[in-house]
């Protein structure tokens, strides 16, 4: 099943706490594993998502955001520093992690798996949900497991805008 549908009954916090140590460290792994040579391109993974979001608006496409227009600019003009490229998920959310028996089982939707820039997914992964925020404990645990420092408060709003066109 969903980690999800895992998450949305889970009040013990002790166990949600090793759900997202668990998430955290298979999201690890992912950004750990080599991405295929036909998934390098020599155009980077955030030129390319903001070449795609304007062709989005160009074509009149219904989109998330309030005002696309202004917060495409508003992504290009507040871009953050480049970092080495990782293979991606590319919608890293409890909704494609699959769990059975107190383990992660599979990670499934991989249509945005590309190289890419792996704060993409760590803004994702910790996106609210429809049962709330995470808690800072649950989100310190993912970080934990995953084995860096949290994302800045700008590179998480960057990363959860730019989704807003994907």
């Amino acid at each position: 099943e969903p980690l999800s549908s895992v998450m949305s009954c889970e009040t013990d916090l002790a166990k949600r706490l090793t759900w997202m140590s668990k998430f955290g460290a298979v999201l690890r792994y992912i950004h750990n594993t080599p991405a295929p040579q036909t998934l390098h391109h020599h155009v980077s993974w955030l030129d390319e998502c903001l070449t795609t979001a304007a062709t989005y608006i160009e074509a009149g496409f219904e989109l998330d955001a309030d005002d696309p227009p202004r917060l495409l600019e508003q992504l290009r003009a507040t871009r953050p520093a480049p970092i080495p490229q990782t293979l991606i998920h590319g919608d890293f959310m409890w909704d494609n992690v699959l769990v059975q028996d107190d383990e992660i089982t599979g990670i499934v939707d991989w249509g945005g798996g590309v190289y890419g820039d792996p704060r993409y997914d760590l803004a994702l992964a910790i996106l609210p949900h429809e049962d709330g925020e995470l808690s800072d404990t649950e989100v310190a645990a993912f970080y934990a497991a995953y084995g860096c420092q949290p994302l800045t408060d700008a590179e998480y709003r960057y990363f959860v805008n730019l989704y807003e066109f994907f």
